[in-house]
């Protein structure tokens, strides 16, 4: 956290074709995730995510599954489903 990160996320995000959100819910420590989706909106970056937490963060990938492609970030407070594959057996999404 600092300055200089926040120059290098406004920069990366102006320059990349995606940008997906992917913290978990340690991401709202001190209220920094919020900031930074403040900063990457700000920049012109559409924010995406592969999942949300039940406490509304962008959900960290670690254990969720392969076949899930991003969605837009809805922004805090909004309900989002799950992403999954076209053409998935399990066509319905999950929260």
């Amino acid at each position: 956290m600092g300055p200089e990160n926040d120059k290098w996320l406004i920069a990366s995000a102006q320059e990349a074709a995606l940008v997906v959100a992917a913290w978990g819910n340690d991401g709202a420590f001190l209220g920094r995730s919020r900031q930074v989706v403040e900063m990457i909106t700000g920049a012109g970056g559409q924010l995406m995510c592969l999942s949300m937490t039940q406490a509304g963060e962008p959900g960290y990938p670690l254990f969720l599954p392969g076949k899930l492609r991003p969605i837009r970030f809805p922004g805090y407070g909004s309900p989002v489903e799950t992403a999954l594959s076209p053409g998935d057996k399990n066509e319905a999404r999950h929260p």
